[in-house]
């Protein structure tokens, strides 16, 4: 193994390459390449970002359908969503999430799909 450079990695890359084994910091994993043949690339498509803060913030059924094609045909195996209701508001609403998987799916039927469940998002449960 060469030496680090640390202009030459991201922390992630650096602390993998250091035999830190499975390094995950901030929701990405990077892992040691001798330990691994294949690598699973899975794609974040819209994160926890508030409605309006980006104007590519995909937020329907139809848009995460199509960027799932397009970060299939760029590689990714797997994909994170966070899943928005009619207002673009995050949802954990089953009917917003079945109306998203079923769209997906539609699309590309085998690709694993994380949907995310913080709890920030129901709120406060009193």
């Amino acid at each position: 193994m060469s030496a680090i450079h640390s202009s030459d990695y991201s922390r992630r890359a650096s602390l993998a390459l250091a035999g830190a084994g499975v390094v995950s910091l901030g929701g990405c994993a990077v892992t040691q390449q001798e330990q691994i043949g294949p690598f699973l690339l899975k794609a974040a498509l819209n994160g926890g970002r508030q409605p309006g803060s980006h104007s590519a913030l995909l937020t329907t059924a139809i848009e995460f359908s199509n960027a799932t094609q397009n970060v299939v045909e760029a590689g990714a195996s797997a994909i994170h969503i966070h899943v928005r209701d009619s207002e673009a508001n995050e949802s954990l609403r089953s009917e917003d999430i079945a109306t998203v998987l079923n769209a997906v799916r539609s699309t590309i039927p085998s690709i694993p799909i994380g949907i995310s469940t913080d709890f920030g998002i129901i709120g406060d449960a009193e």
